[in-house]
């Protein structure tokens, strides 16, 4: 994270690094509020925070860790991000999500949990001027990967970069543009997911 913090500020960026476990809510709020006062505000919240364990679910013995991570983390920065996006009448909020939930066993109450919590805030948090996107993509980190090739042939993921620059391109949106969901895949993906 620090050399890719010190990419940005060689290229003129600003960039700060700030570790969190958002499993715990004084780490998330501070995480935010550590951000808001290095730039001044908070515009763009993207909960990526999350924990993959593989295995049926009827074996998961830490639940609380990977909801911990995967629900409540997303909805303590959030909390902790509304109020300063509600100041400046202005916020994007991209929660990531997955699209595995159809292949995997695994982390089934989680991966629903992130998109469930980002059309929950779509339509309880009425501020013309907060957007919330859940997006669902799956990447070449390993994790993913190796669990979707338990079960299929190799398949070519997509790269983090790919989803960072998918991002990207939401939060760059008009403020007359809501992208309430997005699924992100390579076309080996949407073959496997049509199967």
């Amino acid at each position: 994270m620090h050399a890719l913090a010190q990419q940005v500020r060689l290229a003129g960026g600003r960039a700060e690094v700030v570790a969190a476990d958002v499993t715990d809510e004084a780490q998330a709020r501070l995480a935010v509020d550590r951000a808001a006062h290095a730039f001044g505000w908070v515009d763009i919240l993207v909960n990526n925070a999350g924990l993959t364990l593989l295995g049926p679910a009827t074996d998961m013995t830490d639940w609380r860790g990977m909801l911990g991570g995967d629900v409540l983390g997303m909805v303590r920065t959030t909390q902790a991000a509304l109020p300063s996006m509600g100041t400046r009448g202005i916020g994007r909020i991209v929660t990531i999500s997955s699209v595995t939930r159809e292949a995997l066993e695994l982390a089934l109450s989680a991966i629903p949990g992130a998109g469930s919590f980002g059309d929950q805030m779509r339509h309880q948090d009425r501020r013309d001027s907060v957007r919330f996107t859940t997006m669902g993509p799956d990447t070449s980190t390993p994790v993913p990967c190796v669990a979707a090739r338990h079960r299929i042939q190799p398949m070519s993921c997509l790269r983090p970069e790919d989803i960072a620059e998918t991002v990207i391109f939401v939060v760059r949106q008009s403020d007359l543009i809501s992208v309430d969901s997005l699924q992100v895949l390579s076309p080996a993906q949407v073959a496997y997911l049509d199967q």
